[in-house]
């Protein structure tokens, strides 16, 4: 078990990624409390959150130092050992709407923070305070930002009631969960980070087949900066596939003029797609972001797979590899955005490469990009819990082991035997929630060394659930429950 210390401004330098590695700066932002966290999901958080700016070195695109921003979210508990979790953000619109600088997503860092984790979050290479071009969708700058954001968190040594233990759990929501993929990915490389457990969401893991299909054919698709930011990134980051193609080559006029304005900054990703959906209205009468594309250059790239955008496309792609830990990818089979065949073409690979530890799961079946972010992060919670170990200061015993739960496998009554919480005379709270996230059902009982107490799962279907086992003073014990059949 590691324990390290924080008061103000902190420097540190270790060997990293061949380049010396510094933790430049680590300021306090805010503490959310537990109420706070449980209104912006509507999912009772565990602990208060106390939320700290990072800005740290990392390397870029083309393995040369950089300095990035991203934020630190540390669970509120005293004496308490938590794992790390890497939480990355979706597609943003400018390079400032990102969680070191007070984003939405520095909120939703936070309440997986109260579900006990540690939590990190990377602003991106080209994003917060790092400069230059942000390389969207791009695997190993987005994969680095992550793991460098992580190992300067872990040399911080000045800030009380930091612990944590060597679990490492990563997840992410659309770009977030392709990032989450390639930082998987990049670890199960190497040996810099153990990984316990993956669960990207609605990521775009197959840019180069599934993405291109669902966005380049003849249906109305309503999201065409994303093709954009991919062709500004293929160019800035293979420049050897580009030598004689510019934007100006590949698209129109009009949307090569649009592309360069974004790429200078003059106008942010929102106004890109707004003027995009405009311009092929007018010019098209519907929005096809192929017709974006000289003729010639969409015809090459949708029957030449040697095209150069084809050959980056395929450099971006995260689906093709044996994860050998655990992942789960949540989706939605409705998603606009993001076609749910990215996980279910990466699940098929995944398995025919020999992998035995993944799966792919549709979370809400009628839900589209927009709403499937919190049916997908209530299911990676569950996932989650069923790995997470939260330990006490000084034991390698996790927190409350004198909890048991029995029979389990179980069909009709469970019983909870010495069930005191470490407090006596404090309510204890049992809830059950199915492998969706879904609260179940929760029951009351009163906290006692001797007593016995029960619930009937009759009604349950067979399967797992997890169960959590909290009390008023803050202390949590998180189940694994498998239901049989009567």
């Amino acid at each position: 078990m590691k324990k390290v210390f924080f008061t103000g401004l902190v420097l540190l330098i270790f060997s990293g990624f061949g380049l010396s590695q510094e933790l430049i700066l680590m300021e306090k932002i805010r503490t959310f409390t537990k109420s706070e966290l449980s209104s912006i999901f509507f999912i009772e958080a565990l602990y208060n959150v106390d939320v700290y700016r990072i800005h740290y070195t990392t390397t870029n695109t083309f393995a040369q130092k950089d300095t990035a921003s991203g934020v630190f979210c540390l669970p509120v508990k005293a004496n308490t050992v938590f794992p790390i979790l890497i939480y990355d953000h979706g597609t943003v619109s400018d390079r400032y709407d990102v969680p070191s600088f007070g984003s939405y997503e520095q909120s939703i860092s936070a309440v997986f923070a109260s579900f006990g984790f540690i939590t990190v979050a990377p602003d991106y290479i080209g994003l917060g305070i790092s400069k230059g071009l942000h390389p969207y969708v791009h695997p190993e700058s987005e994969a680095r930002a992550g793991i460098d954001l992580v190992l300067a968190v872990k040399a911080i040594n000045s800030l009380e009631n930091f612990h944590y233990n060597d679990q490492l759990f990563i997840t992410g929501y659309s770009q977030g969960g392709h990032a989450a993929m390639a930082t998987f990915k990049t670890l199960s490389a190497s040996s810099e980070l153990e990984v316990t457990a993956v669960a990207p969401m609605s990521g775009p893991y197959s840019i180069s087949r599934e993405m291109k299909k669902f966005t380049f054919g003849d249906t109305e698709y309503f999201f065409c900066a994303y093709l954009g930011s991919v062709l500004l990134t293929a160019k800035y980051v293979y420049p050897e596939l580009f030598t004689e193609l510019e934007i100006e080559d590949m698209l129109k006029p009009d949307y090569a003029v649009m592309v360069r304005k974004f790429e200078r900054e003059e106008i942010d990703l929102d106004d890109l797609n707004d003027q995009m959906i405009a311009k092929l209205r007018q010019n098209n009468g519907k929005v096809l972001p192929k017709r974006m594309f000289i003729d010639s250059v969409a015809n090459a790239f949708l029957t030449d797979d040697d095209h150069p955008l084809n050959q980056a496309l395929e450099r971006m792609d995260v689906c093709d590899w044996k994860p050998e830990k655990p992942l789960k990818m949540l989706y939605c089979k409705n998603d606009d955005q993001v076609t749910y065949r990215n996980a279910v073409y990466a699940d098929s690979l995944m398995h025919a490469n020999g992998s035995e530890t993944v799966s792919a799961a549709d979370v809400f079946s009628s839900g589209d990009h927009g709403t499937c972010f919190y049916p997908a992060a209530l299911a990676l919670r569950t996932f989650f819990w069923q790995y997470q170990e939260i330990g006490t200061v000084g034991t390698t015993e996790p927190e409350n082991p004198s909890i048991s739960i029995w029979p389990n496998p179980a069909s009709d009554l469970l019983y909870f035997e010495n069930i005191n919480m470490n407090v006596q005379g404090k309510d204890i709270m049992i809830r059950l929630y199915d492998a969706t996230g879904q609260l179940l059902a929760t029951h009351k009982i009163l906290p006692n060394a001797q007593a016995i107490n029960n619930i009937d799962i009759h009604y349950l279907k067979s399967g797992l659930y997890i169960i959590e086992i909290s009390n008023s003073n803050g202390l949590v014990e998180i189940k694994k429950l498998v239901k049989s059949p009567q």
